[in-house]
């Protein structure tokens, strides 16, 4: 797929889905993540014509906002079902993941680190009342398998959690490397679900565009990627 960029006021912004729309905004000499919210709404109205934006504190967890009970600390992920309103999640190496059905009339985004994905976020979403007739996916900028070394007994985990980790992991010398794509990819799979973009770009190799947690050994900015309808 082509790059999409919009250059805006030091910002920078990738297109990375149609239908629904589906950006993200990129390392540049503003990062859009640490705008205040006003700022950012007023961002999105130039830029999109949109009429709200939302993200949220994110913890590993598998709070949805708009689908759980209200006024959570923490959402790590959300439904979205108004036009016209952008909600967000923030990453830097996890997988902003969105779900939507065929009407394109409701979107679901799911922050997806291996924690969220175990813990069984996904399944929580696609087995839902809410959840039916989701039919495709979209999983935007993570780490890739070959940067995501892990230790073993994330393996013994995953087995627990019943993954086929033949598929998730990659042993080499003595490390072992995991992707969070085929994690995902075992969810969907169970429900028929399709991804639609065969590969998305690794936060932890694209160091000009991404930011990544893994490659600064450190806290670091976020990666913000949202969507409406």
């Amino acid at each position: 797929m082509e790059e999409k960029i919009i250059n805006y006021n030091e910002l920078k912004f990738e297109i990375l889905n149609e239908k629904p729309k589906i950006v993200i905004a990129l390392k540049s000499k503003k990062n859009f993540s640490k705008v205040n919210e006003t700022n950012q709404k007023e961002i999105l109205n130039n830029l999109f014509s949109l009429k709200g934006y939302k993200d949220f504190n994110q913890n590993h967890g598998t709070n949805i906002f708009n689908h759980d009970e209200e006024d959570q600390k923490n959402y790590d992920g959300f439904l979205l079902t108004q036009k016209k309103k952008a909600m967000g999640l923030k990453t830097a190496d996890c997988i902003p993941l969105f779900l939507w059905n065929k009407k394109v009339d409701k979107v679901f985004g799911l922050h997806c680190g291996w924690k969220g994905i175990v813990n069984g976020i996904i399944e929580k979403v696609l087995s839902s009342d809410n959840g039916k007739g989701l039919a495709y996916a979209f999983l935007g900028p993570h780490i890739s398998q070959a940067n995501f070394e892990v230790q073993k007994d994330l393996i013994t985990a995953l087995d627990s959690a019943n993954f086929d980790t033949s598929k998730a992991i990659v042993e080499k010398k003595t490390a072992y490397y995991l992707s969070l794509r085929e994690l995902c990819r075992q969810k969907l799979d169970k429900f028929s679900v399709e991804i639609i973009n065969k590969k998305s770009d690794c936060s932890y190799e694209k160091k000009n565009k991404l930011f990544s947690f893994r490659r600064a050994k450190a806290k670091t900015s976020n990666n913000i990627t949202f969507t409406w309808l």
